[in-house]
This record gives structure tokens, C-alpha cells and sequence, in this order.
């Protein structure tokens, strides 16, 4: 099996509110065991000074977010973080890539709806 597409036991949740004047707020988590497989991977053999795995018994992510929708106007932007969740590199799941330690990511985007069907976005 894949190590960086191996699940453990875990949970999700999140929650949203929406205003009655275009404003909507968002938040979510979600955490994980990782298998024992992906813990021991993290640890490494000791020989080697880059492990490219991430360690740490638990995967967890989070993220809050908001968006405003009105008046021709749409804003929206987000936040995220995940520990020793996130895969990168080499394209099958193995090879060269790895679990990051962390990641951090933000997203904004900004949308005017011109009267006759135009929408630019930033």
C-alpha cells in the first residue's frame, strides 16, 4: 500500500454562518491517527540526515474562512494548516516525495459582476 495514502482513525467537523447581508463565516477541523507504518517512516532507519517524512502519531488540518456575496460584489478568503498531512513530490505517492511537517496556505479572490455578463477576478 501507498504510505502517504494510508488513513487512520480519525474525525472531521466544521461549521458555517450565514448573515443576511452577504457576509458568510466558515471554520473547519479535522484530525487523524496515522498508521504505524507512517509513524515509523517519520522516525527514519537513523542512517539518514533528511528524512522527507513527516512524523508525529496524529495528521490534523484546520481552516477558517469568509466570504462576502452582494451587490455585484464577491469577496472571499481562507486559511488553512495541516500537520503531517500534506504529500508532496513524485507523482505516485512513493518515490521521491514526502508528508510535509506542516503547511500553511491562504487564498483571497476578488469577482465584479458587470450588468452585462462580465466577471473579472483577481
Amino acid at each position: 500500500r501507498i504510505l502517504a495514502r494510508e488513513n487512520g482513525d480519525g474525525f472531521g467537523m466544521s461549521a458555517s454562518y450565514d448573515f443576511d447581508f452577504g457576509l458568510s463565516l466558515g471554520a473547519a477541523y479535522s484530525s487523524s491517527d496515522r498508521t504505524d507504518n507512517q509513524v515509523a517512516r517519520g522516525y527514519g532507519d537513523g542512517m539518514n540526515e533528511r528524512n522527507n517524512y513527516a512524523g508525529g502519531e496524529t495528521a490534523e488540518a484546520w481552516t477558517v474562512g469568509a466570504k462576502y456575496d452582494a451587490y455585484n460584489v464577491y469577496l472571499a478568503a481562507m486559511y488553512a494548516e495541516t500537520r503531517n498531512m500534506t504529500y508532496y513530490g513524485g507523482g505516485n505517492g512513493e518515490g521521491n516525495g514526502g508528508i510535509a511537517n506542516k503547511t500553511q496556505n491562504f487564498e483571497v479572490v476578488a469577482q465584479y459582476q458587470f450588468d452585462f455578463g462580465l466577471r473579472p477576478s483577481i
